[in-house]
């Protein structure tokens, strides 16, 4: 016995050299015994006599004060009685405290066990782990736990060694049954440790756990300087098919005078938590490189289909405008020309603008407008714009918009419209000639007050998707490798937009295809809605109203006067021409200031427009709009105002009206939408003819 506890006294020692104090507390009596404690502590508490609450009195003032209380109501005698009457193991509790004249945190550990020649009895541990917890304040909790097992044997390790390094013995402090049947009544270090790596340890770690806790290896790394030697390994599964990690320490304990290693502590900690923690962790950031490196590739594959897809508008774009120059006397030729380059134009814009949408979405810069619209009135506006496209494939649209409760909403009508074009664009795309599409609408019951929930169904029976493809559909840049579809012009962004955009709106975008047979899209959103059956009426009379007004003559708006504001002399040029062919005379201003002094140096409704363009040096649009609002002048705060540029996104859109201007044109113009603008804005809802 005294042998035992003589092996147990120098494994304690060994592993007290971590703490800089370990007391030991009768929880009867209150008795405290100094274990170990730097001769700092031993000399302030002499007089404290051995009674734990005075000691603990007498240090609680080194304790910083917003720890004290904590500390308090952990380690006070009656707090450590009542913990072991509870069946409390143990209790840690990091604190700062004034140490070495500094202030640093330590790790304080009361472990609970009980004897039956003493009672119940605590021992206490403090550690110096400042430096630890300010590296890594997430490991904190680890550390303490470290900590208390390395001052308790039967709390920290499960498997705990005396080594006598000299004469290769060894002798189990604690240890699983299982390891004490296998090892029997053995005592040589080596072979014991050789039985132990075949039947516990996974064959892929046993070479290496042999190497580290090799007799000859020890004796040669461990030194004053490297006190300890740390491997992990991986147990063979246990009964329940579970494989665990554990990492064994050896710590020198004893050294003969010339510094040769006598004795060490072997200790065994389960860290199976950590490991599967970091493998998971190592496992996510696999994925994620993997998902980079496919979205590189992705990229990639799209810059190189992008530089195909861009010039080959361009070449068309250059090869007609040459072509036209050379034919000028050959009205038909150079109308073809235009045409082809008005058609290559439209289609290379519309590449820009999935690039930038897409570039606008991965960095979470996309906005919504929050307005009011009709849902029914967008699906009609929707029909129109693809009606050309259909009727050219001869193909048959069917359109079934059930009676909404709620047919006006509020959210981002240019977005929702972005989404249906994508999809019934692609419909028409990707269906032959004669094939049929469809276009359902209609609201559903929501459980959500003030909302109402939508359903917009695409479907078509054109050539489909194949299942492989389905599942990247949504990926940026993806096209499926379909001879059919080749010489489909496309980014591979717009179902990725679209999908986008519904998900911002609370919605989403499910698919069903079949290769062969057809495609069906499903559009769920849920949106605002108005509930304001007198606007529905005031917006379709408003709507019956614009269709039956009468095309404006040149004899009215040769009495408008228009003021156009672009730096760009080319744009500039091109605006004007268009805009004189319909009478409406035109005045110039190449920047925002510029544009504020002609404005207020005209009479009041000298101007009855201004076409304002963004990005202008001196003063840019939203500058000279809020100038001009700002005019203590009736004119000033009632002349239409419309935004003509290229800044095309929502955000662009709202920030134009906030600073004044009554609409939004962007470059390049659209001459529809132009001579309607004219129309509503010259002529009282009128439009140009």
């Amino acid at each position: 016995m005294q042998q035992t506890a003589g092996y147990i006294q120098e494994i304690i020692d060994v592993l007290g050299e971590m703490d800089f104090a370990i007391y030991e507390v009768n929880l009867q009596s209150g008795y405290a015994t100094i274990i170990r404690a730097t001769e700092l502590i031993k000399k302030g508490t002499e007089k404290c006599g051995f009674l734990w609450e005075d000691l603990f009195k007498k240090g609680i003032g080194y304790i910083v004060l917003e720890y004290r209380e904590g500390f308090r109501e952990r380690f006070s005698l009656e707090s450590m009685r009542l913990a072991w009457e509870s069946g409390e193991e143990k209790r840690t509790f990091v604190c700062q405290v004034l140490l070495h004249g500094a202030w640093r945190y330590i790790a304080a550990t009361a472990f609970f066990k009980e004897s039956k020649s003493r009672g119940p009895y605590a021992v206490l541990t403090f550690q110096d782990i400042d430096e630890r917890t300010k590296n890594d304040m997430e490991r904190v909790q680890n550390d303490q736990r470290m900590v208390s097992i390395i001052s308790s044997l039967s709390s920290m390790f499960f498997a705990a060694y005396y080594i006598d390094l000299e004469n290769d013995t060894f002798r189990a402090v604690t240890q699983e049954e299982a390891v004490g049947n296998i090892l029997g009544d053995e005592k040589n270090f080596t072979q014991a440790i050789h039985l132990f790596a075949e039947s516990f340890i996974c064959p892929q770690d046993r070479e290496e756990y042999l190497r580290c806790v090799d007799r000859k290896y020890l004796m040669h790394m461990l030194t004053k300087e490297h006190t300890f030697v740390a491997t992990e390994y991986r147990r063979l599964p246990d009964k329940h098919n579970q494989r665990k990690w554990i990492r064994a320490t050896v710590v020198l304990a004893e050294t003969a005078a010339d510094g040769t290693p006598r004795g060490a502590v072997y200790a065994a900690q389960d860290i199976t938590e950590s490991r599967l923690r970091e493998e998971k962790e190592q496992e996510a950031l696999r994925e994620a490189c993997e998902a980079a490196n496919h979205a590189n590739e992705a990229k990639s594959e799209f810059m190189s289909r992008m530089s195909h897809d861009i010039r080959t508008p361009m070449n068309a774009i250059i090869g007609m405008t040459e072509i036209a120059g050379r034919y000028l006397d050959d009205r038909e030729r150079v109308t073809d020309c235009l045409e082809k380059i008005k058609v290559s134009s439209r289609h290379l814009l519309s590449l820009i603008n999935e690039v930038l949408d897409m570039s606008k979405i991965e960095s979470g810069k996309i906005e919504l407008a929050a307005e009011e619209f009709s849902l029914s009135e967008l699906i009609d506006n929707l029909v129109t714009m693809i009606r050309p496209s259909v009727q050219q494939k001869n193909h048959t649209l069917r359109v079934q918009v059930a009676d909404m409760e709620h047919p006006r909403v509020v959210g981002d009508p240019v977005r929702l419209q972005q989404i249906f074009m994508n999809i019934l664009g692609n419909s028409v795309k990707y269906t032959p000639e004669g094939g049929t599409l469809s276009v359902e609408a209609r609201e559903n019951t929501s459980a959500m007050r003030g909302y109402g929930s939508y359903v917009f169904v695409f479907a078509d029976n054109g050539i489909g998707m194949s299942r492989e493809f389905l599942e990247k559909l949504f990926e940026p840049f993806s096209r499926e490798e379909d001879s059919r579809v080749s010489k489909i012009e496309g980014t591979g962004l717009g179902m990725a937009i679209a999908r986008n955009i519904a998900r911002k709106m609370s919605g989403d975008i499910l698919v069903e295809s079949t290769e062969g047979e057809g495609s069906r899209f499903t559009v769920e959103l849920s949106l605002k809605v108005v509930d304001a059956p007198k606007q529905e009426a005031e917006a379709l009379s408003e709507k019956k109203e614009q269709k039956e007004a009468e095309p404006l003559g040149k004899e009215i708006l040769e009495k408008k006067r228009l003021l156009l504001v672009e730096d760009n002399e080319l744009n500039r040029e091109i605006a004007e021409e268009i805009i004189s062919q319909t009478g409406v005379r035109v005045e110039t201003a190449e920047n925002g200031r510029e544009a504020l002094e002609q404005f207020e140096r005209m009479p009041e409704n000298y101007y009855d427009m201004i076409f304002m363009d963004i990005q202008m040096p001196v003063m840019n649009g939203y500058e000279a709009t809020e100038a001009i609002r700002g005019l203590s002048r009736a004119d000033a705060a009632h002349i239409p105002i419309i935004a003509m540029t290229a800044n095309a996104f929502t955000e662009d859109i709202r920030r134009s009206r906030e600073a004044g201007m009554n609409e939004h044109l962007t470059k390049p113009l659209d001459i529809g939408a132009l001579m309607k603008c004219l129309g509503k804005w010259l002529g009282g809802n009128g439009v140009v003819g």
